[in-house]
């Protein structure tokens, strides 16, 4: 059974054009079936964007995960100054958020990459939706490598359901010595900042 995080290599099926709002500014996403939240921006995403600080000054910015782009083109498209790298596992993603780019008029840096395979600089914010269904045994060193790839005071900011392990995700960071917190939490979402 193939998932939205893996590689497909198939041909974008059914198209669907996705309007977003972030910030009083006014976007649209092309998605497709191959792709998670195909149809609308998920409310985990949202919460993600919306309880986001203010970025201010010239920041390293990670969408890891991407999709098709909604929270790296958003960051950039409301944070002019940002310098934003998006990535992903599944090329039929990238390629959308590549698209998704263009479309809304935003230069960012798409790359392919497994987690921080093809990724070795580091960022002031990795903004993470992770891709629960992985497990813990690959999301927890992922967790870890985000981590690594952080500039000193440098912020992992995440949304987990919490009955997806958002606790047990807590626990983990905080055991590995890292200063953690739980933001806010919404319709079961939790908005997870831990610090380097």
């Amino acid at each position: 059974m193939n998932h939205y995080f893996k590689s497909t290599h198939k041909n974008p099926l059914n198209r669907k054009r996705i309007l977003f709002r972030f910030l009083g500014v006014d976007m649209e996403f092309e998605s497709h079936e191959n792709i998670f939240s195909k149809d609308h921006v998920d409310e985990g995403t949202q919460l993600l964007l919306s309880t986001l600080p203010t970025l201010q000054n010239e920041l390293e910015i990670l969408d890891l995960g991407c999709g098709y782009g909604v929270v790296g083109i958003s960051v950039k498209k409301v944070y002019k100054q940002t310098n934003v790298l998006c990535s992903d596992i599944n090329e039929d993603a990238l390629a959308l958020c590549e698209l998704n780019a263009n479309l809304n008029e935003v230069d960012i840096q798409c790359i392919h990459s497994n987690g921080f395979q093809n990724i070795h600089q580091s960022f002031d914010w990795v903004l993470f939706n992770p891709p629960i269904r992985v497990g813990k045994a690959i999301l927890l060193p992922l967790y870890l490598e985000c981590m690594k790839h952080l500039k000193e005071q440098g912020t992992l900011w995440m949304v987990i359901r919490k009955d997806k392990g958002a606790q047990s995700t807590m626990n983990f960071l905080i055991n590995q010595g890292y200063q953690v917190k739980k933001v806010t939490q919404d319709k079961g979402f939790w908005i997870i900042a831990c610090i380097h």
